[in-house]
């Protein structure tokens, strides 16, 4: 779940390499977490800060934290089982199978990356550039019992990428 929200792929040297870029306002809460189970199976990443670039200011982050891992037989598993950038996430057909405990916990990690809760409304919200992903979402959720529906966002500016929201009745 971490990877489909906050994983993407970079190139470390002659290896491509899993990376997990957080808010600052997450580092000792999801960017903790995905450190420590990084850990508990056997990954050993190393924690990077970068400042924020003016990507991360239109949307209003701190700093981000940067988790690499460079373990091959990860990456590679990430690749094949979540796609390799955040354009083209999307969860394979061995995860979508998954029981349902298991897709819980995906589910969970990903909104606890890219999405959260309106307390107000007490619906679940998660957001995506894409598009097959937020669908695949959408399936496992009604698989969970919670029902929902897909708005294509307004972009506010051309150049960013169509964002896709997915919120559950």
């Amino acid at each position: 779940g971490y990877y489909l929200a906050e994983g993407g792929l970079k190139q470390c040297n002659k290896h491509k390499a899993v990376s997990f870029y957080f808010g600052g306002h997450e580092h000792n809460t999801i960017a903790l977490e995905a450190y420590e189970y990084c850990k508990k199976i056997g990954l050993n990443p190393s924690h990077k800060l970068r400042i924020k670039n003016d990507e991360t200011r239109l949307v209003g982050e701190s700093d981000i934290y940067v988790y690499l891992v460079k373990d091959l037989w990860f990456t590679d598993w990430c690749i094949t089982n979540g796609g390799s950038g955040c354009r083209d996430h999307k969860i394979s057909e061995e995860v979508m199978s998954w029981p349902l405990y298991l897709k819980e916990e995906l589910i969970r990690g990903y909104f606890r990356g890219d999405g959260h809760l309106n307390l107000k409304t007490q619906q679940i919200i998660g957001a995506s550039v894409a598009k097959v992903l937020v669908y695949q979402l959408k399936i496992i959720l009604a698989q969970l019992g919670i029902f929902s529906s897909i708005y294509k966002m307004k972009r506010q500016n051309p150049k960013w990428s169509t964002c896709y929201q997915l919120i559950s009745n």
